[in-house]
């Protein structure tokens, strides 16, 4: 069974946001992440999210579903980056360009 034309445009208006709306919400996403608060920006994801990372093969790559799902790819991300950044530290400032420096 097709919906009419008619139903079909009252449940757009329902769950459709202006443009406005949805880039106050990327915005407080973003600014939710860039403080650190993973669980205010969670929290602004539907229940039934689904948060595709692409890169076959890709430590990160994959669908997180839910926002337990996207938690856990928050959580991964997290330990990656700070495994990132303690080689980055060990490395120190002085490093040549496009390579990586002896010790």
């Amino acid at each position: 069974m097709r919906p009419n034309a008619k139903s079909k445009s009252k449940m757009s208006e329902e769950t459709s946001m202006s443009t406005e709306e949805s880039l106050r919400v990327v915005k407080d996403g973003y600014a939710a992440f860039g403080r650190g608060d993973i669980q205010g920006l969670l929290g602004m994801l539907s229940d039934d999210v689904e948060w595709h990372i692409p890169g076959e093969g890709l430590p990160l790559a994959g669908t997180y579903r839910g926002r337990d799902g996207v938690g856990q790819f928050f959580q991964k991300l997290r330990q990656d980056s700070d495994i990132l950044l303690d080689f980055r530290s060990k490395l120190g400032r002085e490093r040549p360009r496009g390579g990586f420096a002896k010790e």
